[in-house]
This record gives structure tokens, C-alpha cells and sequence, in this order.
């Protein structure tokens, strides 16, 4: 061993090595075993050192310590009793590398995040060609490894993904707060937000839904098919969070994706027999607004689609036909009560 690596190598043990002498000290340590047998003498001879004199190790003395115990070169032969203590010395050598690597802090994984605010809605393309919708109130994220190592992205809110094809065979996956989505197919909606019931629906291909936390095995959805699932607490639930699951299977109305993607942008509500009180978060993620509204309208359910609503005034006028409320708006909040007049 010449002296610049042992230098090398008494800095990357020291933890003092730059980002180019990691590499260039772990390359040298991999070469060979016996390379990786005198890094571990040097190890040893260093740490010994340190708790010896509780402070940093002299490297000269270090290095000769290690030099003293080699065996020398020109005897090609080891006895066995050596050997023996050689594969020792390896074998307690290779867990020491591997521990002082996996207690190294590893570098936090980078994303990159892409948002909607309230009544805003954006189409975008991923690195891998895929086509994403990303509705209002949404978040959607993904690592910088992104198309290289793997196709998962990460969903808070509602999005439409139309997958392209992975020239790498990675699945796409997208996690939803747990609940895990695999394209099978080609053009799927995802819905998870916060506290609300998750949706999933099928426009062209398969996906397989499955949350390991919640116990859901793989549900298969095919083209046409939508998934509802309501995760509620237990009535009597030994742990505060177990929960059991409500699930929905419902068929869709056969759409053209274009047609789909196009209502969906051009601010098209659809409903499938949703309640009061998603109807109103809907709208608030929709147009920007606060409503609060009276919870004995949870009763009624709708169905049925508003097109091209340019406020959220006329939505609730149409409502208002066909359901007993009074809307009044202070302080730029909607409040929504049941009326007494029908």
C-alpha cells in the first residue's frame, strides 16, 4: 500500500473524505480481498487507537501498526492457522464495512411536486410521457429516480392518468394515502382526498386496487368500472384505528376518453349518487369557495352531471329546484340550511 492510499483511506475511515474519495477508497477496497483485508487491518489499528488515546488516531502509527502484523509478501503460502485467522479476519471484516456503510446518513430523496389550488386545473406531462389531469385542490409527486428506476407517483386529491408505455417495463404505481393503484391498462381517474370516501375508475384497460394497511386484497377493475371505498372506524373497535371498509362497485357510462378528458377540463361536475355533504366539498374544491352546510341535508343524493357551470351559484340554483334549501352568503362564506318552506 503506498501512501497516498493509505491516506485515502485513513480519510474516508475518519469520515473526512470528500464525495470523490468515498468513491475512489471504495473502488480501491473492491478490487480485491486482500485489499478489503488491509483496509480492515487499517480499520482496526485506527479505532483501536482512538479508544486507546481518546483522540484522533496518528496515521503513521496507525499504518506501521498495520504494517508490523503483515505476513511477508515473498511467502505465497499461508499456514492454516493463518488462513484460518485470515477468514476470520475477513468475515469480521466485510460486517464491519457493511456496518459503517448502513450507519452512514443517507441522503433524503429528492421530489419533484406538482399543485393545484382551489378552482384551478392543470394538464401535464411525466418524464415517462404519461399525461396527467390533475384536478383542483390536488397534489401529485414523484422521485427524481423517476422513469429510471421505478414509475411510482404519489396522490393527495383527483387526478386522470393516461399511461404511456414504459420502454423499461417499470409498472406505473400510483400510492394514494396507502392505497395502491397498478396500471394494467391504458386511461384510469384516481380520487383520494383527505377524510373522504377514495375513488377509482376504469376508462380504457385494467387497474388493481389494494391497501395493505386496511387489509384490501387486489380488486381487479376493468374498462367501464368504478370502486368506491369508505374507510369508517369500527362501532366497537378494540384499537382507535382499525377500520372496516365500505366498498361500492358501480358500472360507468361508456365515454370516449377524449370526450371525458375535455368535460372534465372544461369544468363538466359529475355526480353518481353522491351526498350533500361531498357535493359541497366538491364545489368548494371546484370554484374556490367555503360553504358550510346544515348536515340534515346529508340525506338527499344526486346524480347526474352539470355542464359548463360558470359559478357555483348556478349550481346550487338547479339544486335548489329539487331539494328544500336556503343559501345565504355572509362574509364570503355559503351557508346552506334546510328550508321549512316545501
Amino acid at each position: 500500500m503506498d501512501k497516498k492510499t493509505r491516506k485515502l483511506l485513513l480519510a474516508y475511515i475518519s469520515k473526512t473524505a470528500n464525495q470523490a474519495e468515498i468513491a475512489q477508497a471504495k473502488a480501491w477496497i473492491a478490487q480485491s480481498a486482500a485489499n478489503e483485508l488491509a483496509y480492515i487491518h487499517l480499520y482496526q489499528a485506527f479505532h483501536h487507537k482512538l479508544s486507546q488515546q481518546h483522540r484522533i488516531i496518528d496515521e503513521d502509527a496507525a499504518f506501521y501498526r498495520f504494517a508490523s502484523e503483515r505476513k511477508s509478501s515473498k511467502n505465497r503460502f499461508i499456514k492454516p492457522a493463518l488462513q484460518l485467522a485470515a477468514s476470520l479476519t475477513l468475515f469480521f471484516a466485510i460486517g464491519l464495512y457493511f456496518y459503517q456503510n448502513s450507519n452512514r446518513a443517507k441522503p433524503k430523496t429528492a421530489y419533484v411536486q406538482l399543485q393545484t389550488a382551489k378552482g384551478q386545473k392543470n394538464k401535464m406531462a411525466l418524464p415517462d410521457g404519461t399525461l396527467v389531469y390533475l384536478n383542483a385542490s390536488s397534489t401529485l409527486k414523484y422521485d427524481t429516480s423517476f422513469n429510471s428506476t421505478n414509475r411510482t407517483v404519489y396522490l393527495e386529491g383527483e387526478a386522470y392518468f393516461d399511461i404511456a408505455k414504459s420502454t423499461k417495463d417499470l409498472p406505473f404505481i400510483v400510492d394514494a394515502e396507502g392505497y395502491v393503484v397498478r396500471d394494467i391498462g391504458t386511461v384510469f381517474r384516481v380520487k383520494s382526498f383527505k377524510n373522504e370516501k377514495k375513488e377509482f375508475a376504469v376508462l380504457s384497460g385494467a387497474i388493481s386496487v389494494e391497501n395493505a394497511t386496511l387489509k384490501l386484497k387486489k380488486v381487479m377493475l376493468n374498462k367501464n368500472e368504478s370502486l368506491k371505498i369508505d374507510a369508517v372506524s369500527k362501532p366497537k373497535a378494540v384499537k382507535s384505528q382499525e377500520k372496516e371498509l365500505r366498498i361500492e362497485r358501480h358500472p360507468l357510462e361508456e365515454i370516449p376518453v377524449e370526450n371525458a378528458y375535455e368535460e372534465w377540463l372544461s369544468g363538466t361536475l359529475s355526480f353518481d349518487n353522491t351526498n350533500f355533504i361531498e357535493l359541497s366539498k366538491r364545489l368548494e374544491r371546484e370554484f374556490n369557495v367555503e360553504i358550510v352546510a346544515d348536515p340534515v341535508l346529508n340525506t338527499y343524493t344526486y346524480s347526474g352531471a352539470f355542464k359548463k357551470m360558470h359559478n357555483v351559484y348556478e349550481v346550487l340554483n338547479i339544486i335548489k329546484q329539487t331539494t328544500p334549501i336556503n343559501i345565504v352568503t355572509n362574509r364570503k362564506i355559503i351557508h346552506i340550511k334546510k328550508s321549512t318552506d316545501y
